[in-house]
């Protein structure tokens, strides 16, 4: 998981732990983003868009290209139509916009992790 803000962190981490999704690395920045291990079978990078810095998007098709089996879920705000289609086109396994419902959530991730 990606974020730089705590409380959605903790927020995204508590759904997919009660979701039974384990969390396995958290970073709050892109120098740790570069130092995500790289983990067998589906894993999902869930990406909280909320309070990054601005040059995040080209971060995150940078992990894509180094890390080609990690598939991206990306939290949008609310109103982030533009965003969203910027995102989709950059590859990523799945968009969500907030506010969303809990089971549209889960949802999201498992069909990012497995298609």
């Amino acid at each position: 998981m990606w974020g730089a803000n705590e409380d959605a962190r903790l927020l995204l981490r508590g759904l997919l732990r009660l979701h039974h999704c384990p969390v396995v690395h958290e970073v709050t920045d892109r120098d740790g983003l570069a130092g995500l291990p790289s983990l067998p079978g589906p894993t999902v990078l869930v990406v909280d868009s909320e309070g990054q810095p601005p040059e995040w998007e080209p971060e995150v098709g940078a992990v894509m290209r180094a890390q080609p089996e990690l598939r991206v879920l990306v939290v949008l705000g609310r109103g982030a139509g533009s965003l969203e289609s910027r995102m989709r086109a950059a590859g990523v396994a799945g968009v969500i916009v907030r506010p969303f419902a809990i089971p549209d959530f889960v949802r999201a991730v498992s069909s990012a992790a497995y298609g």
